[in-house]
């Protein structure tokens, strides 16, 4: 049985439905030019990055940024905080 179908079939055991594993998908863990962890999900249509924040004084307003692009043929530049 491969990796997939593995994961699919646990996903459904525990309760989630219309379960779609895209294969050509990739999510990755780097860091910005400024040592900045970043996690980037890139697929056939779309693009996101998520970036950390870094509590401030008023931690109850900081947030990650996130960015999505929907139908790029080619991923953005990551966006500078």
């Amino acid at each position: 049985m491969s990796i997939r179908q593995q994961i699919q079939d646990q996903l459904s055991k525990a309760g989630y439905t219309a379960v779609d594993i895209t294969p050509s998908s990739f999510l990755i863990r780097a860091k910005d030019e400024q040592g900045n962890p970043v996690e980037m999900v890139v697929g056939p249509d779309s693009f996101t990055e998520i970036t950390e924040v870094t509590p401030s004084k008023d931690a109850a307003t900081s947030a990650p940024k996130t960015s999505t692009t929907t139908g790029a043929t080619t991923a953005p530049k990551a966006a500078q905080p």
